[in-house]
C-alpha cells in the first residue's frame, strides 16, 4: 500500500521598507512601544498597491542584485521601485504598529477554517525591499539602506504572528536572508560607528521579542487537536441527524468525549517529546522524540486507503461499541491522523537555530 506523504512537509519545501531614517532611528519605539493597532490593515493596502514583475528574467535579475549588490541597470529596476513607491509608503505605516493580526480578531471554531495570510505577497514585498536597500547602497545612502534592511525584520516579525508553522518558517527564511545580507554589508560597506551601533541596538531588541522555538510545535499541536475536534463534531452530527440507535452504542456525546481524550493524550505525548527536543536542542532528546514517534508510526502504519476511509471508520466506531471495538478503532483513527499530520520538526528546528546563530554572529 502507498504510504502517506506529510502534506506539511510539502508546504515547508515551498518556502523557499521602506522606512525613513526617523522611523527606525528610535528603535525602542519601533520594537517595544508601538501603537496598539493592527498592522494588517496597512499590509492589505500594501499588497493591493504592490506591483511585482511577472517576468522570470526580471525576477532573476532582482535575485542577483539582492545576492551580489547593485549592477549596471538600464532603468528597469529603478522603474520597478518607482512603480511601488505607493506600496512602500503604505508599508511604512505598518512598521509603526507592534501587533499584526490578519484575522482582525475573527474567532474560528476550527483552525482549519482560518484564512491563510498571503505569503507570496509577503515574499514579493520582501524582495522589493531588499532591492530598494541595494539601490540605496548604490547611491551611497547608507542610512536609508540600513533602515530598509532592518525594516524587513519587522516584516518577518509580523508574518510570524500568524501563528502557523508555515508562517513562522517563512519568517525565519526572511530573517536569515537579511542576516546574511547585513553580514556581507558589514564587510564591504563603509558603515560608520553610529550606523553599526544602530544596527546592533535594533538587533538586540529584535532578539528579545523573537518567537521561541517551542512555538513551532505548539501551533501544530493546536491545529491537529482542532482538526480532530471538527472530525468528531461532524460524525456526532451525522449520528444525531440519522437518529441511529441500537443497544450497543453509547451516546454521541460519550463517544466524542472518549475520542477527544485520546486525541489530547496522544498529542501531549508525541508533540510534547518534540517540544522538549526543540527547547533543549540536545541530541539525546531528539533521538528519543524521533525514535518514539517512528515506533508509533510503525505500529499505526498509515496508508492512503486508511486516510480516505477515516470518516467511515469513525462512523462505524460510534454505532458499534461491542467488545471494546469503539476504543480500538478510535485510537487507530487518531493514530493515523497524528502520523500523517506530524511535520519534520527537526528540520524546522535546524532552520530556527541556524537563523539565531546568524543573528548571534551579527551581534558579536
Amino acid at each position: 500500500m502507498t504510504k502517506i506523504k506529510n502534506p506539511i512537509l510539502i508546504l515547508v519545501f515551498i518556502i523557499c521598507l521602506v522606512a525613513s531614517s526617523a522611523n527606525l532611528l528610535a528603535q525602542e519605539e519601533t520594537i517595544n512601544n508601538l501603537e496598539a493597532k493592527n498592522a494588517a490593515t496597512h499590509y492589505l493596502k500594501t499588497f493591493e498597491l504592490l506591483k511585482y514583475p511577472e517576468s522570470k528574467k526580471i525576477n532573476a535579475l532582482i535575485q542577483s542584485v539582492i545576492r551580489n549588490g547593485w549592477q549596471k541597470d538600464d532603468g528597469t529596476l529603478e522603474k520597478i521601485l518607482a512603480k511601488n513607491e505607493l506600496s512602500f509608503n503604505e508599508f511604512k505605516k505598518a512598521l509603526l504598529i507592534k501587533e499584526c493580526d490578519f484575522t482582525f480578531g475573527k474567532k474560528y471554531k476550527y483552525l482549519i477554517d482560518k484564512e491563510p495570510i498571503d505569503l507570496i505577497k509577503i515574499k514579493s514585498l520582501f524582495n522589493l525591499l531588499l532591492l530598494k536597500g541595494r539601490s540605496y547602497e548604490n547611491q551611497e545612502n547608507l542610512d536609508n539602506a540600513i533602515d530598509t534592511y532592518l525594516s524587513t525584520l519587522i516584516l518577518a516579525k509580523h508574518a510570524s504572528q500568524d501563528d502557523t508553522l508555515i508562517s513562522k518558517l517563512i519568517a525565519l527564511n526572511l530573517e536569515e536572508t537579511t542576516y546574511v545580507l547585513l553580514t556581507d554589508y558589514f564587510i564591504v560597506a563603509e558603515i560608520n560607528i553610529g550606523g553599526k551601533e544602530r544596527i546592533s541596538k535594533f538587533l538586540e531588541l529584535y532578539k528579545k521579542v523573537h518567537f521561541l522555538g517551542n512555538e513551532l510545535v505548539e501551533c501544530e499541536k493546536l491545529s491537529f487537536i482542532s482538526t480532530m475536534q471538527m472530525l468528531a463534531d461532524n460524525i456526532q452530527k451525522q449520528v444525531t441527524e440519522k437518529n441511529i440507535r441500537n443497544n450497543k452504542m453509547r451516546t454521541p456525546r460519550a463517544f466524542k468525549n472518549d475520542f477527544m481524550k485520546q486525541v489530547n493524550d496522544l498529542a501531549d505525548e508525541y508533540y510534547g517529546n518534540f517540544e522538549k527536543a526543540i527547547e533543549t536542542n540536545q541530541e539525546e532528546d531528539w533521538n528519543f522524540a524521533i525514535a518514539e514517534f517512528e515506533s508509533f508510526k510503525k505500529e499505526t502504519n498509515p496508508t492512503v486507503e486508511m486516510v480516505k476511509d477515516v470518516g467511515n471508520m469513525l462512523f462505524k466506531s460510534i454505532i458499534n461499541d461491542a467488545d471494546g471495538y469503539n476504543k480500538v478503532v478510535t485510537r487507530k483513527i487518531v493514530s493515523t491522523a497524528l502520523t500523517v499530520a506530524m511535520p519534520d520538526f527537526r528540520k524546522a528546528a535546524q532552520s530556527y537555530y541556524s537563523t539565531l546563530k546568524k543573528l548571534k554572529l551579527l551581534l558579536d
